[in-house]
Parts: structure tokens; C-alpha cells; sequence
């Protein structure tokens, strides 16, 4: 999540995420798109040091005339230990905020395919 343009919060302790983003950020041309961007602000001055190189001192872009936009999507992710099966865990996505079904099965499609690279590995 920490390489997504996604707001994020997990609590450790009980396996529960939740998350809201402002669109597909996941796709390869989101991220491409991203990657340029980052690379056209890095030619700017960062004077506030939050890293988004406006120099504003607010580090959340995704407001717009002091009001915070509706996310395209808001899901919560949980991670729980599958009974009877020793190492074994169960994860689940439940669709919160949003729409846009297609949004929400691209998200599960890439949450499948970044769980499985860690159990191919």
C-alpha cells in the first residue's frame, strides 16, 4: 500500500485496514503516470519538505478549494488466521465507499496478485 497513491490505515492488532483512493492507482499506467509526475516535481523546489514539492506546507493533495473530494473507492482489508489450519491465514476485502464495481474488482485482481507473489517467493 505504501507505494499506492491510497489513504491507508491498518491496525496491527486486530488485522483490519482501511483505505480509501481517489481512482485506479494501482493500473501500470497509474503508476507510470506517477512515476512521471514525481520525476517533473523533482525538478521543482521542495521548500516545505513534505515531499509533494508544492511548497504549501499540506502534504494532502487531494483536497481542492478547502474541500476534501469523495474517494472512488474505500475498502477494508482483514487478515485472520484460518481455523484449524496451522499457518494458514484468510484475507478479506469488503468494498465500503464507491460505485464503481469494476474499480473494486481490478483492486481485488491486484490485491490477488500481490498476495501471491509473497507465497511464490
Amino acid at each position: 500500500m505504501r507505494r499506492l497513491d491510497v489513504r491507508w490505515r491498518w491496525k496491527k492488532d486486530t488485522g483490519i485496514g482501511v483505505g480509501f483512493a481517489a481512482g485506479n492507482v494501482w493500473s501500470r499506467a497509474a503508476r507510470r503516470k506517477r512515476e512521471k509526475e514525481r520525476r517533473e516535481k523533482g525538478e521543482r523546489m521542495d521548500v516545505d519538505g513534505n515531499g509533494d514539492g508544492d511548497g504549501d506546507g499540506d502534504d494532502d493533495d487531494d483536497e481542492e478549494d478547502g474541500e476534501k473530494k469523495e474517494p472512488a473507492l474505500g475498502f477494508k482489508i482483514t487478515v485472520n488466521d484460518a481455523e484449524g489450519e496451522k499457518g494458514v491465514v484468510e484475507v478479506g476485502v469488503r468494498w465500503l465507499v464507491g460505485m464503481d464495481s469494476v474499480l473494486f474488482e481490478s483492486f481485488c485482481g491486484m490485491v490477488k496478485r500481490e498476495l501471491g507473489k509473497d507465497v511464490e517467493s
